[in-house]
């Protein structure tokens, strides 16, 4: 058992003090503040013409879309998007598919909640967005895109949304599918300690991604509750096919000294159902219960050989992995109302996690004989049982001053089997505290802090392989969840009725972080590598410039990290692996409402990224690119717009450096890949009746 003793004084010591000083300081005003809401009608949005719920949220001013984080418990991972007052009840699809539900012309309006109308299903987040939805809503929306890639590839993607009243049931069913091919070319040049050419391959590498999905969910009352069902079910398949051909010493010609080859097929199916029951009771509380349940079957194949000479097999190898994964969450929530100035919520969860997992390794020779390769924790079921109990107060001393508390106090174990054996059991707190201050209707800041716990993703717990990149990842059975205390202050103005700034700076120290570590079997793999910090800052910024043109606004977005960590592997100082940064966005748009026409452009800056393993360094560029759009609402109940994405050559630059035993000794060799996709173009067009 293991438990932060010296968090637990001070954590019990806040929440106290907070209960007890609270009931001091209750206002007398029973109203929501204006300054907590602003409220925009679907009339506004109908500039930009909007064919979902999605388009309509991303033209919020002064607000940008958080789909939620990847840490434990339902609650705490909640995304900045309400529906009806409620998160949708899924993890699978997520919040995007629920908005891609909804047809614009079902939504009545969207409220954009701060301060304390932020409490309840997405506490915790400084500005929240409500989308209310209009009754009885009978929409069939439709939407056919053809993507031509580089090559002449022609990807046909369909869409279908059918929003209905069934009976007392609101409705909101969706079907999409899709295949899409993507060239990619590129070449391989591998150098040795002193940078001198091994030897280059030219690498061709098409891939083909097919989906097919369904969506959908059901809402009724029921007196004064409501129940509300969401379910997702569909297929994915991920098929590149890797072709190398290698020349010794010299950059490619026209004759290739051998050849690797790769089929890789990884296909999964999954399914999800999830419910939810509001209910109120006596003296203005009211009951949540939500309930999930999801399963995802995943496999993949890799078979792989060698021609040396070329047309003369060598080897092979074959790699066979597969993952069944299981999730049930049922939640259960008490809020009280009829007080916006001091509101509690108590509640609970339990969760249940399991994943079978298992790789296959065979070598096949130049005979055609077939060996097994030994592969350390190659079949693995983990699983995991959690509960927690939270409570949430809200208190607003004054109009314009909303503080939050919460406490969270939760019990865990994971346990390992088959391969591997092991059993650990935690138990963590996480306390959360936010201040919110409206200066204004326009200006508001918010300082928080938040101790959270990461979700551990169960795949690490099993040995993988990348035949490709030639790598063995080991499986690890004494994983320990990350965690995290973040600082943050963040502040909001809203300038005009279009026009907005957001900026948040932050800090987080972080413990037991996942990075690649030495295995005591001797192979890498994932594993906790002592604590580290991260601090940064994230912009967005909307300006309207009707002043220049009319109807035009320009949206930046800017994001910058650093971080520092001891690394295990070297004992030097480093930043975090996937760490990318920094990310700026810009993208211009221009209605043209008399001419039912809009156009605009987007720019993304170039993006850096280091992977530290324990005998490697993978540092992966992507270049600054292009994108540009024109639509049009001329045609009656269509939008019809053409896409180009990747504008000239989107170049991807790759570089190795290979260690022997590790990282902690000089480089015994470096990789490079120049890599080009080429530009895409879309058509698109789109309608609802």
């Amino acid at each position: 058992m293991k438990i932060n003793r010296a968090l637990l004084p001070k954590t019990c010591l806040f929440s106290l003090g907070t209960l007890l000083l609270a009931p001091y300081a209750i206002a007398q005003d029973n109203d929501i503040n204006s300054n907590d809401i602003d409220s925009y009608d679907a009339a506004f949005f109908s500039q930009f013409n909007p064919q979902t719920a999605l388009d309509i949220i991303n033209q919020v001013p002064g607000f940008n879309i958080d789909i939620g984080e990847e840490i434990r418990g339902f609650g705490a991972g909640a995304g900045n998007v309400l529906i009806d007052g409620n998160r949708p009840t899924s993890k699978s699809g997520g919040l995007e598919d629920a908005l891609l539900r909804i047809p614009a012309s079902g939504v009545a309006r969207v409220e954009l909640l701060r301060g304390s109308a932020t409490t309840g299903e997405a506490s915790g987040q400084s500005v929240v967005a409500n989308i209310i939805r209009n009754q009885d809503t009978n929409t069939l929306r439709w939407q056919t895109e053809l993507e031509i890639a580089p090559g002449g590839i022609l990807n046909p993607i369909v869409e279908t949304t059918f929003t209905n009243q069934i009976d007392e049931w609101d409705t909101s069913i969706k079907l999409n599918g899709f295949k899409q091919t993507y060239p990619r070319q590129g070449v391989v040049e591998r150098f040795d300690s002193s940078k001198e050419l091994l030897y280059s391959e030219s690498e061709d590498r098409p891939s083909t991604l097919s989906d097919v999905f369904f969506s959908g969910d059901a809402r009724r009352k029921f007196n004064e509750s409501t129940l509300q069902l969401n379910s997702r079910l569909g297929w994915s398949k991920f098929k590149p096919l890797t072709d190398r051909k290698r020349f010794n010493g010299r950059l490619p010609d026209d004759s290739p000294d051998s050849l690797f080859y790769s089929d890789y097929n990884s296909q999964f199916y999954e399914g999800e159902l999830g419910a939810d029951f509001t209910t109120p009771l006596k003296n203005d509380w009211t009951m949540k219960i939500v309930g999930l349940g999801t399963h995802q079957h995943w496999w993949y194949t890799d078979d792989t050989y060698n021609e040396s000479p070329v047309g003369e097999y060598s080897n092979g190898k074959r790699v066979d992995f597969k993952r069944d994964t299981y999730e049930s969450i049922l939640r259960t929530t008490f809020t009280k109302g009829g007080n916006p100035n001091l509101r509690p919520e108590i509640g609970g969860e339990v969760t249940y996690n399991k994943l079978d997992g298992s790789i296959d390794i065979t070598n096949i020779d130049i005979s055609g004989a077939e060996s097994s390769v030994f592969v350390p924790i190659a079949d693995v079921t983990v699983q995991e049982t959690r509960g927690e109990a939270f409570a949430n107060l809200l208190w607003r001393p004054v109009t314009e001053l909303s503080i939050e508390s919460g406490i969270t106090v939760e019990g865990s174990q994971i346990k390992v089997s088959r391969d591997a054996s092991n059993k650990q059991s935690f138990i963590y707190f996480k306390p959360s505290l936010s201040v919110t201050y409206d200066f204004s209707e326009a200006f508001q800041i918010r300082m928080a802090a938040r101790r959270s716990v990461g979700q551990l993703s169960f795949n690490d717990f099993v040995s993988t392989a990348n035949v490709v990149d030639e790598r063995v990842t080991s499986g690890n059975p004494e994983l320990q969840p990350d965690k995290t205390t973040r600082l943050s202050l963040q502040s909001s103005y809203l300038y005009s009725d279009a026009g907005s700034i957001n900026i948040e700076v932050f800090h987080e120290w972080k413990n037991d972080v996942l990075e690649f570590i030495l295995q005591p079997n001797g192979i890498q793999g994932i594993g906790n590598a002592g604590n580290a910090r991260l601090w940064g800052y994230n912009a967005a910024l909307t300006v309207p410039v009707t002043n220049l043109l009319k109807g035009a606004q320009i949206k930046i977005i800017a994001e910058d990290r650093a971080s520092d960590l001891l690394d295990p592997v070297t004992n030097e100082n480093r930043k975090l692996t996937n760490i990318s940064a920094p990310k700026i966005e810009i993208n211009f748009r221009q209605n043209l409402t008399e001419h039912k026409l809009a156009w605009g452009f987007g720019f993304s800056a170039r993006r850096d990224v280091e992977y530290f393993y324990v005998t490697e360094i993978d540092h992966l560029r992507t270049q600054s690119k292009w994108d540009a759009f024109i639509e049009t609402s001329y045609f009656e109940g269509l939008l019809v717009r053409f896409e180009v994405n990747g504008i000239g050559k989107m170049k991807e630059i790759r570089e190795r450096s290979f260690y022997n035993p590790s990282r902690a000794t000089l480089p015994t060799g470096f990789e490079t890949t120049n890599r080009r996709r080429g530009t895409f173009m879309s058509f698109i067009v789109s309608g609802q009746f």
